[in-house]
């Protein structure tokens, strides 16, 4: 094996001590920046935290208790909502005996919101409904006749324009 000179050692010794150095330098700037980083990271799960708390603070108020008197007011509007819906129930059963389904008659009379066409008035006059109302224009008016006209359910439909408001007359298909 060749020997190594002096020289060269003492450069390969300053080399190997300077490669020390660097490592020690950099491991030293790491952690000086480490510090900072941690307080951020702290300070932010200390924020997040405090803000948990809050929500859990803020849903708790949100579940109080209802009061003796709200809770009998909603009682009440319960029982009311279940007579209304127990009358048109027995309505519907008390109309469908006649062979004419009520619910389907009065699903394809409404018209369809934003199509121009406003019902003010349904009634009977013998074996015929009367359907009046007003249009927005003669097209909103055809539209919404056509489409009586495309149920199976009536016959006979005709079409009244005597001044802003209109009239429809038909017949129900079996209504005696």
């Amino acid at each position: 094996m060749a020997e190594v000179s002096h020289p060269q050692r003492v450069r390969e010794a300053l080399f190997h001590a300077r490669g020390a150095l660097v490592l020690w330098a950099a491991a030293a700037g790491l952690a000086v920046l480490f510090v900072p980083l941690f307080a951020l990271y702290d300070s932010l799960q200390a924020e997040i935290t405090r803000q948990q708390m809050a929500v859990m603070e803020a849903q708790m108020a949100r579940v109080a208790p209802v009061s003796e008197q709200e809770l009998a007011s909603l009682r009440a509007a319960a029982a009311e909502a279940a007579a209304v819906e127990e009358y048109v129930q027995s309505t519907l059963a008390r109309m469908s005996q006649g062979g004419v389904p009520w619910l389907a008659v009065l699903q394809r009379v409404m018209p369809q919101p934003g199509s121009g066409v406003r019902l003010t008035e349904l009634s009977q006059e013998q074996d015929r409904l009367l359907i009046r109302g007003v249009a927005k224009d003669e097209a909103a008016l055809a539209a919404y006749a056509a489409h009586l006209r495309g149920s199976p359910l009536f016959d006979g439909i005709q079409v009244e324009v005597p001044s802003e408001q209109y009239t429809i007359s038909l017949r129900i298909r079996g209504y005696q």
